[in-house]
């Protein structure tokens, strides 16, 4: 088990900015169609749910890597790679 990070609930600005810009394109889209329709209840479950997704995702978490190759023959085609 991995070290114990204590964490905050409260969203940071990056996240609070990224959903006003969101906010504010949805706003600008109703008001260029006149009127809420379909269209738009689509753009707002995007909106939703990529705020979500944002928020339960840890921010700036390395990706995964593959492990360094071992082993003779991958010290072979790394060298070869160089070349």
């Amino acid at each position: 088990m991995g070290p114990v990070t204590k964490t905050s609930l409260i969203p940071s600005r990056k996240w609070i900015a990224t959903q006003v810009t969101a906010l504010a394109a949805l706003i600008v889209a109703w008001i260029n169609a006149g009127s809420w329709d379909k269209t738009l209840m689509i753009a707002l479950v995007g909106l939703i749910s990529q705020a979500i997704i944002g928020y339960l995702l840890p921010n700036g978490e390395p990706p995964a890597s593959p492990p360094p190759p071992t082993g003779e023959s991958s010290t072979a085609a790394t060298a070869a790679l160089r070349n």
